[in-house]
């Protein structure tokens, strides 16, 4: 796996690499702004994503060629403060989607949401992984070892990746958790490559537990119970943060869906008692084949009504709207499991489930519901475990006849 024996060489060629991919995938976006109806293009919101996406492909298609390690800093920071910017692309667009419901042809905004959402995976992915391999070879080497005529030296490097102006917070903690878990042969950059499915399930019940019981004010330890089927230890080599939302999204449904018709079958009691409710488990399975994870995610939260089954996995749906305006409460958003601190359950974005379809797609993997209305909910994730999938961006030059963007 690249990146596993990092060497300077190895770095820059990482750099350039990004470099070169960056303002392509931007410019195909800017593309699928400039060929919306007019009436998306003079929307605020998609105004103000419109513009974030071009000054990044202008100052990514500037930067000079990256030849040594203070230029491949210099390029690190540089994107670390775009993404930064960019934390603020998926509520701005999910406000702008919201008021263009009724407006745009519905089949259009999905198309171009996903194709939105999916690219935006792929850049962040590139910049992430590049920047937390340079972080780790600098934390590799020497202090006393300089750059060929300069002055800097690699301690002050490690200075330039401060959360202020550097690498993000949230990948220096995920870096710390990732080592404090695993080994460090097992985690490359971003990678994961023994991922442990059943404990990352363990991790995220126990999250989504507290969660859920600070929402509902209930005793500690009394949420529905997450119970997990495997009939051996199932790894898959991953980008951990991608696969941790999609399971996050799925099982946070589920427990809300349990919660919510236990307290439906309690409304003949005047005051139901939370404390008391009976809440059905949460049954998780975990399998594998020679190249597929399979995990299985049943509860009995009464299903999902076939109205709003139909519209799943649409961004602008007429049941979808009322949760969009939601954006407005949330500054900035990553897809990532921590930004759920502080932010109640109970709230609802209209995008959740769709962005697990959009990752689960882009490493080649799938995500099917089934529902059985009245009683509960069957969702099958389906992931590839071996790493050796491609990222999925073939549709990124496709266009519908009438010249939309797809």
């Amino acid at each position: 796996m690249f990146g596993r024996n990092l060497t300077k060489e190895k770095l820059i060629a990482s750099a350039n690499y990004v470099q070169a991919e960056l303002p392509v995938r931007l410019a195909h976006r800017i593309r699928d702004f400039q060929r919306l109806p007019y009436i998306c293009g003079t929307n605020p919101y998609m105004g103000k994503v419109y513009q974030l996406y071009w000054n990044s492909f202008d100052e990514f298609r500037k930067f000079k060629k990256i030849e040594t390690l203070q230029d491949n800093s210099e390029w690190c920071n540089l994107m670390s403060r775009n993404m930064k910017e960019h934390s603020q692309v998926i509520p701005l667009l999910g406000m702008g989607v919201s008021e263009c419901v009724g407006i745009v042809d519905h089949e259009a905004i999905n198309s171009f949401m996903n194709r939105m959402l999916m690219t935006r995976i792929s850049r962040r992915t590139l910049v992430e992984q590049h920047i937390m391999l340079s972080e780790n070879f600098y934390n590799s080497i020497d202090n006393e070892i300089r750059y060929t005529n300069q002055n800097t030296n690699f301690g002050d490097l490690r200075n330039l990746f401060s959360d202020n102006f550097g690498t993000p917070a949230h990948i220096h903690s995920a870096a710390t958790t990732q080592s404090s878990a695993t080994s460090k042969a097992q985690i490359v950059g971003k990678v994961d490559t023994q991922c442990n499915v059943a404990s990352l399930v363990l991790d995220i019940g126990s999250k989504l537990s507290s969660i859920f019981e600070d929402a509902y004010d209930l005793v500690p330890l009394t949420s529905p119970q997450i119970i997990i089927h495997s009939p051996e230890k199932v790894q898959l080599m991953c980008v951990t943060d991608h696969i941790e939302y999609i399971l996050f999204e799925i099982l946070k449904n589920s427990i809300k869906a349990t919660i919510q018709t236990a307290l439906k079958n309690s409304e003949n009691d005047m005051n139901p008692n939370l404390q008391n409710l009976d809440f059905s488990p949460i049954h998780v399975t975990i399998c594998q084949s020679k190249t597929n994870v399979t995990i299985r995610i049943s509860d009995k939260g009464g299903g999902i009504e076939k109205k709003i089954y139909d519209q799943l996995w649409n961004y602008c749906s007429s049941y979808k709207a009322q949760f969009l305006t939601n954006f407005h409460r949330v500054k900035e958003m990553q897809a990532k499991t921590n930004e759920y601190t502080g932010v109640s359950p109970l709230i609802s974005l209209g995008f959740g489930l769709p962005m697990t379809r959009v990752i689960a797609n882009y490493w080649g993997g799938e995500i099917s519901v089934f529902t059985l209305p009245g009683y509960g909910v069957d969702t099958y994730v389906k992931l590839p475990r071996l790493g050796n999938v491609s990222e999925n961006l073939a549709s990124e030059n496709l266009d519908l006849e009438d010249g939309s963007v797809v």
